[in-house]
């Protein structure tokens, strides 16, 4: 019996505290009963999973059980649902959600609010009302109420349905996540450049995801506007029709996302001879060189070079490609780097001059 409450804490439900009720009642979900395993300590046990768990950089691996169990409330026995954390068969933490599942769907646990500290999330359901649970990390082993969870609410809300997933959850909480990196860098100053680049490199990196979804996948470096400040592009995306790049600048020492046309295409180019990237563009018998250009921290594109050529339906050989030089004999190939690869960020004049080495037919 439980009789501790370990956080003061209020429940994660929609609606007046009870749930959003679904049309259907799930399916193909275990018990209770079906659940329990003879080996585990839990009472009624849900659901348990380990984690490789991570605090600030640590990692510790642990043992997270949901279960249920009676709690005193002034004097009267009431069954809620618990959550217990534990390392090396010790319970770390026990959180009481002031609520009751019967079933448990799927429990995770990732950094939501970018902390360097796991939080855990559950998705059960009390009959035929799904409940989501989002309990954050506060210290070593120690979680509250999800802080975010104001700005989150209304949105899972209103993507419930039978089958919500924790796939569902985490695109969710993705996107309030890269939205509050966003806000954090503009209320952060710098003395340059490559302290912010370096710093919005992490926060990208633990972010993982763009507000879109899409995976990062690496970054370019290069002086766009030829001001003596290389922008910081940002590659989202691993494949051709996902691949999206944000254009990052450093001014009023901050951090500053470029407005105005996307970068999206398939390879960059500098462009020397004055303001502007060069990106190159193939698919369908279309190939185009498009001069990106960064004016008031806004980008505009302009055509170098657009030709379309039907033999890509016969596998004959394209006849109107160009190469780079062809269309800006001065140009040379950007390369990307690693996200945590920071060495060109502090070092750009002699990456510049090893990348200007490279050959470009």
């Amino acid at each position: 019996m439980r009789i501790r409450i370990i956080l003061s804490m209020l429940l994660l439900v929609f609606t007046t505290g009870c749930g959003v009720a679904t049309e259907k009642n799930p399916t193909n979900l275990k018990s209770v009963d079906e659940a329990v395993e003879s080996n585990s300590n839990c009472k009624n046990k849900l659901i348990e999973e380990g984690f490789n768990y991570e605090i600030n950089k640590d990692y510790d691996y642990v043992q997270v059980c949901v279960y249920n169990d009676v709690f005193m409330d002034h004097g009267k026995e009431k069954n809620n649902t618990f959550i217990d954390i534990s390392k090396d068969n010790e319970v770390k933490e026990t959180i009481n959600t002031y609520s009751y599942l019967d079933q448990v769907t799927e429990i995770s646990c990732f950094d939501f609010n970018i902390d360097e500290m796991n939080d855990i999330a559950v998705i059960g359901y009390s009959g035929s009302e799904i409940k989501v649970f989002l309990y954050e990390a506060t210290s070593d082993y120690h979680f509250n109420v999800y802080s975010g969870w104001n700005d989150v609410a209304d949105i899972i809300k209103e993507s419930l349905h039978p089958d919500f997933d924790m796939k569902e959850l985490k695109n969710i909480l993705v996107k309030r996540r890269y939205n509050y990196a966003m806000s954090m860098a503009e209320e952060t100053t710098y003395s340059d450049y490559t302290s912010a680049y370096i710093d919005w490199l992490r926060i990208l990196r633990d972010c993982e995801f763009d507000e879109d979804g899409r995976l990062l996948a690496c970054y370019y470096l290069y002086d766009i506007d030829k001001d003596a400040t290389p922008e910081l592009l940002v590659k989202y995306g691993n494949d051709a029709v996902s691949t999206h790049i944000r254009v990052y600048t450093y001014a009023d020492d901050k951090i500053q996302r470029v407005e105005g046309n996307s970068i999206g295409n398939e390879a960059l180019y500098a462009y020397p001879s004055g303001n502007g990237i060069m990106e190159w563009y193939s698919h369908m018998g279309a190939n185009a060189y498009i001069l990106d250009s960064l004016i008031n921290n806004e980008l505009t594109s302009e055509s170098l070079y657009l030709a379309w050529d039907d033999n890509h339906k016969t596998g004959e050989e394209c006849n109107v490609f160009k190469e780079p030089k062809e269309v800006v004999t001065d140009t040379f190939p950007i390369t990307s780097f690693k996200i945590d690869d920071v060495y060109p960020i502090g070092h750009y004049e002699k990456v510049l001059s090893d990348m200007a080495q490279e050959k470009v037919e």
